[in-house]
């Protein structure tokens, strides 16, 4: 009987498909380059891939952007489309944070005097309105100047007024700011149209048709974000300090020495 005879270089197997791969004595494919000994399968051409990515993606770790992020200064910006909260209001917690001019911190107000001694005669010859805290300009006619405060002295406010007729806004042939008194402030402010309200030097540019004198605004679009101007209207004040946030209030008053806050 002959001896079956082995060929110890090849084997031929079957491979997926119908397709037949052709194997050498250590286990290579023939019909392919032999892998370097330092190749993808490691430094002996055998073991797991390290050339291939896994199906899900990349897993090699990602570097994290060091680079600082900038941020937006702008107070406007982050405010867009929140609701009005409340106003801009000078607060208080000691009398550190109150602006100059101003003598103590009372209920978390500024105020400008406690007594009389507080306010300085040559401005404010009325003394101290102890229940405000304000400083009165006047306790009688003679205490405001001549010609300018045609109108005498409120008492009850202690502020001397400019009017009580329109006779009054007109002095050397010049309008005093509209030229026409609103007796109920004793300032000639009083207008009929916007029009009377673009005096010069006017920061108040809009006739309000329900006090019959000039505001700062009527609607949000009277409002351009400045200083002493959040950008948003206060319908009961008809001035731009309505605001969203505190941040807006400490920029649109920043410098004047006073901490504002959004409060209802």
């Amino acid at each position: 009987m002959a001896r079956a005879s082995w060929v110890p270089i090849a084997v031929l197997l079957a491979g997926c498909g119908g397709r037949s791969a052709l194997f050498g004595s250590d286990g290579v494919h023939l019909d392919r380059p032999a892998p370097s000994r330092d190749g993808p399968r490691g430094r002996d051409g055998f073991g797991p891939r390290t050339d291939l990515r896994p199906p899900w993606g990349d897993a090699s770790p990602r570097k994290k952007d060091a680079s600082p992020k900038k941020k937006d200064a702008s107070p406007w910006k982050k405010d867009v489309g929140l609701p009005k909260s409340g106003r801009c209001r000078a607060t208080c917690t000691t009398a550190a944070q109150c602006g100059t001019g101003m003598k103590a911190c009372v209920g978390g107000t500024c105020v400008m005097c406690l007594a009389d001694a507080d306010c300085d005669p040559t401005l404010y010859k009325g003394g101290c309105n102890t229940q405000t805290g304000v400083c009165r300009m006047c306790k009688a006619d003679v205490d405001c100047a001549q010609p300018i405060y045609k109108g005498g002295c409120d008492t009850a406010s202690g502020i001397c007024r400019l009017c009580v007729t329109d006779g009054h806004c007109v002095q050397a042939g010049v309008k005093l700011l509209t030229g026409k008194c609103d007796p109920a402030l004793g300032v000639c402010w009083r207008c009929d149209t916007h029009a009377d309200c673009a005096f010069v030097g006017s920061g108040t540019l809009r006739c309000s048709p329900t006090l019959k004198h000039c505001v700062a605004c009527l609607a949000d679009a009277d409002c351009t974000p400045g200083p002493y101007n959040t950008g948003l209207c206060d319908p009961k004040a008809s001035a731009c300090v309505a605001c969203s946030s505190d941040l807006q209030c400490e920029k649109a008053f920043a410098g004047t020495g006073f901490l504002y806050r959004c409060l209802p």
